[in-house]
């Protein structure tokens, strides 16, 4: 080969190993300034002695200061009354005074300052909660008398029903009829009584008591033998029997005697 030849491809060559080593040195400066630096290594726990753990878990704990209970008066802010009593039942404003309504307490206020306000505040508050207790206790007995009443229906639906009897004025067992505790009214009719007509309509709504029944007898005539059996002189003949089977009052056509002897007959119930 000619040697004029060689030296120039050598001096090729270097010139090219020289840029390639001076990029690779410039890209391991720049991975080291973007690196991030080494993370300082934490120090060592404190070991406290036992004596001195000891001492510090014996030693009292801070308490929270409780905060000062607020005493309502005259003066007081409208924000110190809700916070003492909470959000008032009612509220009304009069003639640019507000009155805030807690149960039976009543307090004004004017400008947002507490003008008017009960002299014992807890007596006042007393007998509020009195009141309320008389609330609940009206509630609950009307509750009571609500399952009552519903209890009452369920029993007539399963007790003997209203009837109306016409066997062509043969005998009537009343013993087989009443006392099935319920209050059970029994009216010997006819159908050409005029009376009759008239007093049904009543007796049909005292029945509607769930604690009441109604059993209506077609005597036909006076000398049925229905008629003759319970001494039948006069209709309507209306005859009042209490829970047990007692007649109640005595046999009558007059429609408060009739009204007297359903209440007391119920009494029994």
């Amino acid at each position: 080969m000619n040697r004029k030849l060689i030296k120039p491809a050598l001096m090729g060559v270097i010139a090219l190993s020289t840029v390639f080593i001076l990029q690779r040195n410039r890209q391991k400066k720049a991975e080291a300034e973007a690196a991030p630096p080494p993370a300082a290594e934490a120090p060592a726990p404190t070991e406290i002695p036992v004596e001195e753990a000891q001492l510090q878990a014996e030693a009292p704990q801070p308490t929270a200061t409780p905060e000062p209970e607020v005493s309502l008066q005259r003066g007081s802010t409208r924000q110190e009354v809700l916070q003492v009593l909470g959000e008032p039942t009612g509220a009304m404003v009069i003639s640019g005074v507000e009155r805030l309504y807690d149960d039976e307490i009543e307090i004004h206020i004017k400008q947002g300052v507490v003008v008017r306000i009960p002299d014992d505040l807890s007596t006042a508050r007393k007998a509020s909660s009195v009141a309320e207790e008389k609330r609940s206790q009206v509630v609950a007995e009307r509750e009571a008398q609500k399952q009552a009443a519903k209890v009452a229906v369920a029993k007539k639906q399963t007790s003997q029903p209203n009837l109306v009897i016409k066997n062509g004025g043969q005998r009537v067992d009343l013993n087989t009829l009443v006392g099935k505790g319920s209050v059970t009214i029994v009216d010997f009719y006819a159908d050409w009584c005029g009376p009759c007509r008239q007093m049904e309509p009543h007796l049909k709504k005292l029945a509607q008591d769930p604690n009441v029944n109604l059993i209506n007898i077609d005597i036909v005539s006076w000398d049925t033998k229905v008629s003759q059996q319970h001494n039948v002189r006069n209709i309507p003949d209306v005859r009042v029997f209490d829970p047990s089977g007692k007649q109640v009052g005595s046999r009558t056509h007059d429609l408060r005697k009739i009204q007297r002897n359903v209440e007391k007959a119920k009494k029994r119930l």
